[in-house]
């Protein structure tokens, strides 16, 4: 193999990569600046097990479910792919980025909850699918 590891949350998706699969320490804090009750900053701690100079590259990919709950209920799956390469190895990286939704058509008052991309849950997205599998899929589903 060329060294590669791998890891997810999702268990299911772990089955995938068994052979490849390491466990990191994953740690999730949320930040609320202007007490408003809404995450305004998640902060995302990974740490593998692995000696710091062998850890080459890193690519995530985030999962979201992002919802609307104003004017109309909206549920909305996103994921945000962040990628880091080193020649040297990789003790810490940041990334700080903003969510941002582009309306591509109106979003009309509603009851019930939509949901966008034909799926209730990330989970439901995610399932069964490889990682270069979910990236090709939103890379073309943000076209």
């Amino acid at each position: 193999t060329d060294g590669s590891k791998f890891y997810s949350s999702l268990s299911s998706v772990n089955q995938n990569y068994q052979a490849q699969t390491l466990t990191p320490s994953v740690e999730v804090a949320n930040e609320d600046y202007n007490d408003d009750g809404l995450n305004d900053v998640i902060i995302l701690k990974i740490t593998l097990p692995a000696t710091p100079s062998t850890v080459r590259s890193i690519d995530i990919l985030l999962g979201l479910d992002y919802e609307l709950l104003q004017i109309g209920k909206l549920s909305m799956p996103s994921g945000v792919f962040i990628s880091f390469q080193s020649g040297t190895g990789i003790t810490s990286i940041e990334s700080v980025g903003d969510i941002m939704l582009t309306q591509r058509e109106p979003v009309y008052p509603k009851y019930t909850k939509r949901y966008l991309y034909n799926t209730e849950n990330l989970a439901g997205l995610i399932e069964g699918r490889t990682f270069s599998e979910l990236y090709d899929y939103y890379q073309l589903r943000n076209q």
